[in-house]
Formats: C-alpha cells, structure tokens, sequence
C-alpha cells in the first residue's frame, strides 16, 4: 500500500448539523467496558475504561475504513423531504458532553419524480456542529479511511483519504469552551 498522493486543500463549509455524543433511551444502561451500544443516534463499540478527562492514560485517535454507502429514501418514501445518513469515528468520555469525530455523510431526496443525493466529508468537535468538507470528494462505494486524534484537551485534528480517487484532507482544529452544565 503507498501513501495517497494528491493533497486537497481543505475548502470548509461550517453546518446547522451535529451529530453529538450518543444518547441511550430511558432507563438504558451504560455499556459494559469494550462491548457493543446503542442509543437513539448512534451505535458501535464503547470502550468505557472509566477516563473522564484527556490525559496519559485516555485514547486520543481512532481510525476508521468504511465504503461510502449509497444514499437513498426509504422504500416507499417520496414526500419532498431529505433522508439523512452518517459514518463517522470518534472520541470521546462516555456520557460525556462533548465529542471529537469525522466521517462522510450520504443524504437523499425525492419529490414527485425529482430526486436528489449529497455526499460530504465532514469533522466534528460536538458541541460545534459539524464542518463539511467540499474540496474533498466522495461518492458512493468509494473506500474512505477516517482518522482523528487529539494532541491536547483543546487540539483536534482529523486525516480522510479516498482511496478510489488517491486524494487526502488534514484539517487541525481546536475544542469549544469548555461547557457550563
């Protein structure tokens, strides 16, 4: 494997969407240490060594390679309004507010006999919404690997490569205030 070749410029378009820590419905447990979880808006693997704050002993990258899926509404659905879907990694605390991640997403619309997709890489430090990245293209089936870390509490930076199109983005990018709840 050789490394991606072709470095894009990041061009960033900031967004009304988030995506924000995993929310468990009512009466839900928490995950047990390294198992699978759910919620409302997210599931993957938890990893909930008990780390509350950014220091020697916490995670500070994930990686991710996933094919972009191909966006379509629902089976049946034309009602003039957009499906929404998102891939992503990220790190955070579990139960945490706050949440560093990056991903691509794959929307779809359908009105009457007009129909519509979106593909965008995007970055992430919740509770900021997310941050597309045009200059990067994606389409569907393409393979896109995802990287992000943290280099401090406030540091995050994020590594997308599409692999089909031999091109990559590095954007660096820093946490929002720290929370008042």
């Amino acid at each position: 494997m050789t490394a991606s070749r072709i470095r894009v410029e990041p061009i960033l378009e900031v967004t009304r969407n988030s995506a924000g820590p995993a929310k468990l419905m009512a009466g839900a447990p928490a995950p047990a240490d390294g198992s699978a979880a759910t919620s409302s808006n997210w599931s993957g693997y938890a990893n909930t060594n008990g780390v509350t704050k950014y220091g020697s002993s916490s995670f500070y990258y994930i990686i991710g390679d996933y094919v972009v899926p191909v966006a379509r509404q629902a089976y049946g659905k034309c009602d003039g309004t957009w499906d929404y879907s998102i891939t992503w990694v990220g790190i955070d605390g579990w139960g945490s507010h706050d949440v560093l991640q990056a991903g691509s997403e794959a929307d779809a619309y359908c009105s009457g006999s007009s129909t519509n997709t979106l593909y965008s890489a995007w970055f992430e430090w919740f509770p900021y919404n997310w941050t597309r990245i045009p200059s990067l293209p994606i389409a569907p089936e393409d393979d896109l690997f995802v990287e992000v870390w943290n280099t401090s509490s406030t540091a995050g930076h994020a590594y997308l490569v599409n692999y089909n199109t031999d091109h990559y983005v590095m954007v660096n990018f820093s946490a929002p205030p720290e929370p008042s709840w």
